[in-house]
């Protein structure tokens, strides 16, 4: 099955269980996201549970997945929130937004959901592109060298039962020199890193 037709399928369990557990609690968010920023791209944002509201942030969030179903919560969410979002149907690796469009990129927990290196390596192109000069990007990844991975080969399934059949979604598993050398090699710098060997994600601002 196609990944977009798996994620349209598991949206509505994924928006009911997975929206409370949402890395934004963590307040990485509202830690990145500065009150002048305008335009943040919520890259790969799925049923939007890391949109967010942030006193005096006036800009807009704009939201990009793949799957329409997603994208239906997503909606539906920023309502619930009361905030200004954009959202469009698109895959991550081809934008439809002009050269140095966003100050903030938020992507989260999608990198690794795409197969092949190439369209990897052309999404962080693409996110590169949008992103203003000194802008900065906050990304995760699952990490390959965490306990619950560490025995795992480097491409994975991962199952969703859904009524009577099981639906299974694909992640490549990043270690922090791979994921670090390739945003290296797009042009991103490295500002800060949150890496701990055993810690269930990588967490990196890059600037561009």
């Amino acid at each position: 099955m196609k990944q977009e037709k798996v994620w349209d399928e598991i949206a509505p369990l994924w928006n009911e269980y997975k929206v409370e557990k949402a890395v934004r609690k963590t307040g990485l968010i509202d830690e990145f996201v500065e009150k002048k920023d305008k335009k943040v791209l919520d890259l790969g944002c799925g049923s939007g549970r890391n949109f967010f509201k942030i006193e005096g942030f006036d800009g807009i969030i704009y939201g990009v997945d793949f799957s329409k179903e997603m994208l239906k919560l997503a909606e539906k969410n920023a309502e619930k929130l009361d905030i200004k979002v954009e959202l469009i149907r698109a895959n991550v690796y081809d934008l439809p937004f002009e050269n140095n469009f966003f100050d903030k990129v938020i992507f989260f927990a999608t990198l690794h959901c795409i197969k092949g290196k190439e369209k990897r390596i052309k999404t962080l192109n693409e996110l590169y592109r949008v992103l203003k000069p000194k802008g900065q990007a906050l990304i995760t990844v699952w990490n390959k060298s965490s306990k619950r991975w560490k025995n795992k080969s480097k491409e994975i399934k991962a199952g969703w039962a859904i009524k009577n059949k099981r639906v299974e979604r694909y992640y490549y598993l990043y270690d922090y020199d791979e994921l670090k050398g390739e945003l290296e090699s797009v042009g991103f710098k490295i500002v800060r890193h949150n890496f701990v060997e055993s810690a269930r994600n990588i967490i990196l601002i890059v600037e561009k």
